[in-house]
């Protein structure tokens, strides 16, 4: 399990925030291989739209619930 620390905003932005988580899950796959993004209140929008920049970035879709 990664817990990823963001910074809030004035200090931070999604434009610089969710890129970078990203990039992150894609680390992620790669070092441990299948990776599922989940989150609460902000957490759950910016796994939302790293998911969504994954998938329009990469073409690279996200396990879903099973």
């Amino acid at each position: 399990m990664t817990v990823p620390i963001y910074p809030l905003v004035p200090y931070g932005t999604a434009a610089e925030v969710v890129p970078r988580f990203a990039d992150l899950v894609m680390a992620s796959e790669q070092r441990w291989g299948t990776t599922v993004l989940a989150g609460d209140s902000a957490g759950g929008q910016i796994a939302l739209s790293a998911a969504i920049l994954l998938r329009d970035r990469d073409g690279r879709v996200l396990p879903g619930p099973s």
